[in-house]
């Protein structure tokens, strides 16, 4: 995610309580999975030990 004049947000992760578990992450916007290509939005779950960027579609 880009924040203010294109430099990246940082989204906060809930608290993982085991590293077996997959996160949900809430997304606040439409985006695409950088990772995997795959379109992103309400939210995303990132599997245990796994990781997710997301580019945010710019909207005009």
């Amino acid at each position: 995610m880009h924040g203010p004049r294109g430099r990246a947000a940082r989204v906060p992760l809930p608290p993982q309580p085991r590293p077996r578990d997959p996160v949900t992450v809430p997304l606040e916007s439409v985006g695409t999975d950088l990772l995997t290509g795959r379109p992103a939005s309400g939210e995303i779950t990132v599997p245990p030990l796994g990781a997710a960027v997301v580019r945010r579609v710019r909207q005009a």
